[in-house]
């Protein structure tokens, strides 16, 4: 079960990122991060709704460094938007995307860029919070053994 969600978890950004990878002729700071959050989204949905059946569940006291992984996750989420951002601001990104669109198609296609990465970004931010409380809760039913986790 943890290789289909692997499998599902290395998809989902690859299917996020697939409309605007082939019109990307220059280095643009967005796709790893788009990649990895992306990614992160997955994971923090599933270990969300099917704890009791993840590796992370069963490990028991393996979840108590996990409760802080919202910490660095929601810095990372934060930083990478600064960039995402400071990176549209700037009139340099027209030059990122295919010399055969015009200027309306590559202000459509950033446009995408800028609304898909914030979405995904506000989603993994919030789910991550919503992850350390799952894991806290958890932990709380195994420390009280108060039934599932």
């Amino acid at each position: 079960m943890e290789v289909l969600w692997l499998v599902v978890s290395l998809l989902v950004p690859v299917v996020l990122i697939f409309p605007y990878y082939g019109e990307m002729i220059d280095s643009v700071p967005f796709l790893l991060p788009n990649f990895i959050i992306g990614f992160l989204l997955v994971q923090t949905l599933r270990h969300i709704f099917f704890l009791p059946q993840s590796l992370l569940g069963n490990s028991g006291w393996g979840m108590v460094p996990f409760v802080f992984s919202s910490i660095p996750i929601c810095i990372y989420i934060i930083r990478q938007m600064s960039l995402v951002n400071l990176f549209f601001e700037t009139t340099t990104w027209i030059h990122s995307f295919s010399y055969v669109l015009n200027l309306n198609e590559k202000r459509d296609l950033s446009q995408y860029v800028k609304t898909e990465f914030t979405i995904i970004s506000v989603a993994t931010f919030i789910l991550a919070i919503v992850l350390s409380l799952r894991l806290i809760v958890a932990l709380w039913r195994k420390v009280n053994n108060k039934g599932r986790i």
